[in-house]
């Protein structure tokens, strides 16, 4: 019997502790979420729909400029035997001036 009440108190004492703990998580939910709600009011989804308009076309524009430097030799009428030529004259200047 006494071994029986020795189990009851430490069980006790054992549900005690996680009430404990159950309200603290309960407390720091609570806390948790009030600033959730505070920065979500904090937010303007009109605010946000600009800022991804806004990256998206910095995106398309970085893109388009990414395109065109590409393409500034290739395929807008520049002959890459021209430039190879161009390129061949350069460095035998540069050999030139060495000397």
């Amino acid at each position: 019997q006494l071994i029986g009440t020795q189990f009851n108190i430490e069980t006790l004492a054992f549900q005690q502790e996680q009430a404990q703990i159950t309200c603290t998580a309960m407390d720091a939910m609570k806390v948790g979420a009030e600033q959730l709600k505070k920065q979500h009011h904090a937010l303007d989804m009109g605010s946000v729909d600009r800022l991804a308009d806004d990256l998206a076309q910095i995106h398309d524009d970085m893109q388009s400029i990414g395109e065109a430097l590409a393409g500034t030799a290739v395929g807008m009428g520049v002959d890459e035997g021209d430039l190879d030529a161009e390129y061949a004259k350069m460095e035998e200047e540069m050999a030139a001036m060495k000397l």
